[in-house]
């Protein structure tokens, strides 16, 4: 039986789970932004029409709605903070399950205190505003390791189709529910779908290790060390130890030698070797340059030989 490969590049070997075990794990991660996405949209509906119906007034509804939007630009750069130093996983989990429990408890304290409706719902909307800021990073974080970089651009295609769906789909459903509930009471779908994300992200847990889903943002080194001991090594020598780089006198050769014997017996010496080989590879590429054409003799045409400047003594200049 032939089965479908999946796209992940640091999956578990194949005999762990199968490929079609594999994919539907990635679809319950779809589905998950999905549901994320449509709770948002729920609660952008309902927010703002809540603090309508209890006060009346356009001004306090447009506040409402000001106050859902304002945390999600402040809080990116907090966003991108947090993601890289707990990691994408574990913040978009987090996030999705704040929002969860931050929409059950606005239901009850709206029934508890309803002369407090404008607080209640403004609290709401802050805690989640910046919960979504979270959980839009660290997703963005999250992707690259999950699929091989030819693939992204299609996931990334996927995501941005489950957003605009959501975007049409949430208000709708909200004005629906609306028509037959308490707008309040939609809170307690939006609760809902953000539990359904939180648990679908986690079923990312089978597809990759742990290690990977919770670790830290990290950057990629280039292994230098690794390269001028084996296929730039004759490279480091040409550049740095060649008649050019000596004449130019403003190293010392000798001491620049001892650098390149230490660094092919281990010294992690790389960083001092590339600065002065991109050192030297400017100055022939700027310096030598200019020098050789300034070296080069002034050809001048027939024509201009003949042409004799008009020499006079300065008595018989015009005055």
């Amino acid at each position: 039986m032939k089965t479908t490969s999946i796209i992940f590049a640091d999956s578990r070997p194949a005999s762990a789970e199968t490929a079609r075990g594999r994919q539907l794990r990635f679809a319950a991660f779809l589905l998950s932004r999905l549901a994320s996405a449509l709770g948002d949209q729920l609660l952008l509906f309902a927010a703002p029409l809540i603090v309508y119906r209890a006060t009346g007034s356009l001004t306090m509804s447009g506040l409402a709605f000001m106050i859902e939007w304002l945390p999600r630009v402040v809080s990116l750069p907090v966003a991108g903070m947090l993601s890289d130093r707990f990691g994408g996983i574990r913040i978009y989990v987090s996030a999705d399950a704040v929002r969860s429990s931050a929409c059950v408890v606005a239901v009850l304290l709206l029934g508890w205190w309803p002369g407090h409706t404008f607080a209640v719902t403004a609290a709401l909307m802050s805690l989640c505003a910046f919960c979504y800021a979270q959980a839009f990073v660290s997703l963005e974080s999250t992707l690259p390791r999950l699929l091989p970089k030819e693939s992204i651009p299609r996931a990334q295609s996927l995501l941005q189709g489950i957003d605009l769906s959501a975007c049409v789909a949430g208000p709708a459903l909200a004005g629906v529910l609306a028509l037959w509930w308490p707008p309040s009471h939609v809170l307690w779908i939006a609760g809902g779908v953000f539990a359904a994300s939180a648990c679908g992200v986690l079923a990312l847990r089978g597809l990759l290790p742990d290690e990977i889903l919770d670790r830290s943002k990290k950057g990629f080194g280039v292994p230098l060390n690794r390269w001028f001991r084996g296929p730039l090594r004759s490279l480091v020598k040409e550049l740095l130890l060649s008649d050019t780089f000596r004449r130019r006198g403003i190293f010392d050769v000798a001491y620049v030698k001892r650098l390149i014997e230490r660094q092919e017996q281990g010294r992690p010496l790389d960083l001092h070797l590339w600065t002065l080989m991109s050192f030297e590879l400017w100055c022939r590429t700027f310096l030598d340059r200019r020098t050789t054409a300034a070296a080069r003799p002034v050809r001048t045409s027939p024509s201009a030989l003949r042409r004799t400047p008009d020499v006079r003594p300065m008595a018989s200049w015009p005055s």
